[in-house]
């Protein structure tokens, strides 16, 4: 099972950067990943840094255009 989700998180590295490169914006990356059952949004986060996006704008893409609550995330840095 891990080896098949590393697998996937390759695919998936591979196809975020290739819509980055084709200027996608960061929201529309993120949600391209939240749109697959199998990430939430440590995943996202997590993702979105690898691919060089900064920290703080991926949190306030994710609070302010998904309205998710990252505050938590926040408290425990």
């Amino acid at each position: 099972i891990f080896y098949r989700r590393l697998i996937q998180m390759a695919n998936l590295e591979k196809q975020l950067r290739d819509y980055k490169e084709q200027g996608k914006p960061l929201k529309y990356l993120i949600n391209y990943m939240l749109s697959m059952e199998q990430y939430d949004e440590m995943d996202v986060l997590n993702m979105m840094i690898w691919l060089d996006y900064e920290e703080s704008e991926v949190i306030e893409t994710l609070e302010y255009d998904f309205a998710i609550d990252m505050s938590e995330y926040k408290e425990s840095r």
